[in-house]
C-alpha cells in the first residue's frame, strides 16, 4: 500500500534535493505503484517498522520511532524547495499519505480516491502538518472531525 519506511524518506529528501537543483525540471509529480489488495497511493509511514523501531531502538529513542530527514516525512513537510510538487492519487490515501498530499502544491484525484487520517484509531497523531494544513483547507470542525475520528 506504498508505505514508507526510514530509508524511503530520506530517499525522497534526497530526490526533493536533486530535483529542486535540477535546472531543467519544473514540476514533479507523485503517484503511488500499482499492485496489491486494495489500489492505494500511500498508506503512510511503514508501522511494522515504526513498531519495531519502539521495542529495539537503534538511531532514535524509543519514544520517537524512525527517524525523517531534515526535510521531514516524505521529503516534504518541512522543506524549502520552491518548485511545485503535485500528487496523483487514485485509491486509499492514509495518514501519512494523507500528510504527503496536504504537502504538495497541487492535487488530483479520481472520483474513487479516499483520505484519511487513522492516527487516532492507533494512540497516535499526524505530526507532519496536516492538521494545520488541513485546518486551513477545510476549517477546524471539518479537520478535528477527521483527526479525532479517523473517519474516511
Amino acid at each position: 500500500m506504498n508505505c514508507i519506511n526510514t530509508a524511503g524518506h530520506h530517499e525522497m529528501h534526497n530526490l526533493w534535493e536533486w530535483y529542486d537543483s535540477e535546472l531543467t525540471l519544473r514540476c514533479a509529480i507523485v503517484t503511488g505503484a500499482k499492485g496489491g489488495k486494495k489500489e492505494a497511493f500511500c498508506a503512510g509511514q511503514d508501522l511494522k517498522e515504526w513498531h519495531t523501531s519502539l521495542k529495539t531502538p537503534t538511531s532514535t529513542t524509543a519514544a520517537e520511532g524512525p527517524s525523517h530527514p531534515p526535510s521531514g516525512f516524505a521529503g516534504l513537510s518541512q522543506r524549502t524547495g520552491k518548485k511545485p510538487i503535485i500528487t496523483a492519487i487514485s485509491g486509499l490515501t492514509l495518514g501519512g499519505g494523507f500528510e504527503l498530499t496536504l504537502n504538495a502544491d497541487l492535487t488530483l484525484c479520481t472520483p474513487t480516491s479516499t483520505f484519511s487520517l487513522p492516527e487516532s484509531l492507533i494512540g497516535v497523531a499526524a505530526f507532519a502538518g496536516a492538521l494545520p494544513r488541513l485546518t486551513l483547507l477545510v476549517g477546524l470542525p471539518r479537520a478535528s472531525e477527521l483527526a479525532y475520528t479517523g473517519r474516511v
